[in-house]
């Protein structure tokens, strides 16, 4: 146990004390999407074992993840779970996963206990064995040993038991995460109990070709966030809920206009939040400083007052710098935002149209933008559908030079490069149109 102890990631844990106060869902929001997870987890005829849940960076996927936890934890039927962040050592790779897991459901079923003190004890160094090894050794056998038995018939534990995996895009690179989807897709047909596992992610590319491909593909369930589930009506009663309280407990609070935040505010804060959570928190806790007036606070947030020396979205400048890192092609990837922001009504962005109007070869959109899918809504290569931003705030952030830095889109450059791309167009244009966008 000692060995096993010493190879987990106890800061990973939903209930750590390493991620307090972890980010859950506000009280009365996100009740449809929680009672969706919930309903598959107590679903007994159901026929698949896997959820995945994506959905865009700051869509509150962590928040419902932990929500979830909580609530089975509650109820008994929480196994393990494992919460990565890119930023702490041990949770953004794959190395104490297994063992995590292991070391948790050992909690929940004791008997599983002297079968993975076997495992170790048969072979102390194999918490550094392949993943495929490690799941073999601490979970399947273990379990298939404490419920099958000899007699070779399961053990009924009740009610269906939850393994939450969430931030599965923070966890190394790409093929990492493929790596493990195969690992966990390979366990869930061994499995000789109904444990089933939510997924929570980005919709990055390697994930999404796993999630396409056999087995998952066929054994998984997907809830991805969407306008399904009405996102900007929990965002506005954040908002509502969030800024009222902030009025009855600021020291500046008998200053406060009576009418504050006004109903145009509120729809103009849900506006830009485009359904993600991480704006409308990001703007509630800038707006709440208490060396500072929220009236002005909030004035600034809606661009009515200068922003001086701070920085109201901190937290989210943050989230679109690491997306942008990754980015390979940095020059084209902001040539085609150029094309979303300043065209305006008179193109239509279908990526053919911009692939026609850059002179990139067919295709090269997709790969251009294949690190961009948490932020933006990139159609497939058949699809007629146009290339569209998730948040948008993410203009806001692009045209801030003291924001973006080195990601600073330049919209006098962006439009001069996309004058001269209309320039070179000129000879293929019919010469009767005064609108050759419409061409394109």
């Amino acid at each position: 146990m000692e060995l096993l102890k010493a190879g987990i990631a106890s800061g990973a844990f939903h209930n750590s004390s390493e991620r307090y106060d972890p980010p859950k869902c506000y009280p009365h929001t996100r009740l449809a999407v929680i009672e969706a997870i919930m309903d598959w987890i107590k679903d007994g005829q159901k026929t698949s074992f896997l959820m995945w849940l994506y959905g865009p960076a700051g869509a509150g996927k962590s928040a419902i993840a932990q929500t979830i936890a909580e609530m089975c934890h509650g109820l008994g039927i929480l196994a393990a779970s494992f919460f990565w962040s890119r930023n702490a050592a041990g949770r953004n790779n794959e190395t104490c996963l297994i063992a995590s897991l292991a070391y948790q459901l050992i909690i929940m079923i004791p008997e599983m206990r002297i079968h993975v003190e076997k495992a170790i004890e048969n072979d102390p160094v194999l918490l550094s064995r392949s993943l495929d090894a490690q799941m073999e050794s601490l979970v399947i056998e273990p379990l298939e040993k404490t419920f099958l038995g000899s007699h070779e018939q399961t053990v009924d534990l009740g009610e269906p038991k939850l393994v939450i995996l969430d931030g599965l895009d923070e966890c190394g690179g790409p093929g990492v995460q493929e790596y493990i989807l195969k690992v966990i897709s390979t366990a869930i047909l061994r499995f000789p109990l109904r444990i089933h596992i939510l997924i929570a992610s980005r919709p990055e590319q390697g994930i999404r070709d796993s999630f396409n491909a056999k087995p998952l593909l066929s054994i998984t369930t997907r809830l991805p966030l969407d306008d399904k589930y009405l996102p900007d009506d929990d965002i506005g009663h954040f908002l509502i809920d969030s800024l009222t309280a902030l009025k009855e407990s600021h020291i500046l609070r008998s200053l406060l206009p009576t009418t504050w935040p006004t109903t145009k505010d509120i729809d103009m804060l849900v506006q830009k939040s485009s359904g993600q959570f991480i704006y409308a928190a990001t703007v509630v806790k800038f707006v709440k400083s208490p060396r500072r007036r929220p009236d002005e606070q909030l004035k600034i947030i809606l661009g009515i007052g200068g922003t001086g020396k701070h920085t109201p979205f901190s937290e989210l400048d943050a989230l679109y710098l690491h997306i942008f890192s990754t980015v390979e092609y940095l020059p084209r990837v902001l040539e085609i935002m150029s094309c979303l922001y300043f065209l305006h009504s008179h193109f239509y962005p279908r990526v053919d149209n911009i692939e026609n109007l850059l002179f990139y070869t067919q295709g090269d959109v997709h790969l251009i933008l294949i690190d961009m899918h948490s932020i933006l809504d990139v159609p497939d290569i058949t699809s007629s559908k146009p290339l569209d931003v998730f948040h948008a705030s993410l203009q806001d952030f692009l045209m801030d030079p003291n924001r973006s830095g080195t990601f600073f889109l330049d919209e006098s450059i962006a439009r001069a490069r996309l004058a001269q791309c209309f320039l070179r167009h000129i000879p293929n244009f019919p010469t009767s149109t005064s609108n050759p966008c419409k061409y394109m």
